[in-house]
């Protein structure tokens, strides 16, 4: 299956200023929760140590034999927490919130006949699809999951009964590529509001062992496998909105696609020096030898944007001209 050679890839940065939290905000939200706070083990995890990064206490609880199961439960109870609050945030701003000019920017990526453009996120949240999805002509298109029909446009606030199961092994690999077109929107990490194929966790990926997570569920495998390496390694360009750099199995990805001549345009609020920076010394999960070194990818830079998101795309005007945000398209199209 061929891919629109021009592809969209949003991390945390990219909802920030629509109401998204990013890593910091979550490790707060987290910590204040009571069933960390009545926990004198959990509640020094939190003070005592050099994990300030959520995912990384989230996996050192749930994956180390020092925690009880009411210590886990505990962990998973107040993460859980703060993404439900997370989403009835971005509903509460659904009237004001001004996106029309991030529905331009998305439009640049739809696809073509039998080239069907995608739309990749490492985000959990809903924001695209209470705000986004149902003002895009011929919407976005999901792949093993239909999670748009029940919240797309809509302000209720998700409960357990709400929650979408992921299909099996044996259904995702009936998933027929082919039949798409227009814009696929593939949630590389799971989601909130999914619930695992394969046991009773909820279907996202969080933690330093990301990868086992994603393998063992089969739709997240079949996004990465099928969709998100294929459409890469041999796309042209990619945008790349609001991510830390910080996972080496995407960025590893990233760079089989540049070794192809993948150029890479990156908006990011940080003035570039500072990017670099971030590059050459960011924290990341497990890398290996064999893993790319991400101050690598500097050098794949076609085109740089220091600015916020709301900046490039503010405003609410179907007719919406901003110099910044049409020398972005002219760069990618």
């Amino acid at each position: 299956m061929q891919f629109k050679d021009v592809i969209l890839l949003a991390g945390a940065g990219f909802t920030k200023d629509y109401g998204g939290f990013l890593g910091d905000e979550m490790w707060g939200l987290i910590f204040n929760h009571p069933s960390i706070q009545k926990n004198e083990l959990l509640h020094k995890l939190f003070l005592g140590g050099q994990l300030f990064d959520f995912e990384d206490i989230y996996s050192e609880v749930n994956e180390s034999t020092s925690f009880n199961i009411e210590q886990k439960n505990g962990i998973k109870e107040a993460t859980f927490a703060a993404y439900s609050l997370l989403d009835k945030i971005l509903i509460e701003r659904i009237r004001s919130t001004k996106v029309d000019g991030l529905v331009e920017l998305i439009r640049i990526f739809k696809g073509d006949p039998g080239k069907p453009g995608v739309f990749f996120t490492l985000n959990q949240d809903l924001f695209v699809e209470r705000q986004i999805a149902y003002r895009l002509e011929g919407g976005l298109q999901t792949l093993g999951v239909n999670h748009l029909a029940g919240v797309s446009g809509g302000r209720k606030l998700l409960d357990m009964s709400d929650f979408l199961t992921l299909p099996n092994s044996d259904k995702v690999k009936n998933i027929d590529i082919s039949n798409y077109d227009g814009l696929l929107y593939v949630k590389l990490h799971g989601s909130w509001g999914w619930n695992s194929a394969v046991s009773s966790n909820r279907a996202m990926a969080i933690g330093y062992d990301k990868s086992r997570q994603i393998i063992e569920e089969p739709l997240l495998n079949f996004y990465y496998e099928k969709i998100f390496i294929n459409a890469i390694t041999f796309a042209r360009k990619v945008l790349i909105i609001g991510y830390s750099f910080r996972d080496k199995d995407i960025n590893n990805v990233l760079w089989a696609g540049i070794q192809r001549n993948l150029k890479l345009y990156v908006i990011d609020k940080l003035p570039p020096k500072a990017f670099r920076d971030h590059l050459n010394d960011g924290i990341y999960y497990s890398r290996t030898a064999e893993d790319v070194d991400p101050s690598n990818l500097w050098d794949a830079l076609a085109g740089y944007y220091p600015y916020r998101i709301s900046d490039l795309v503010s405003g609410n005007n179907s007719n919406y001209s901003n110099s910044l945000f049409h020398r972005i398209r002219e760069s990618l199209v």
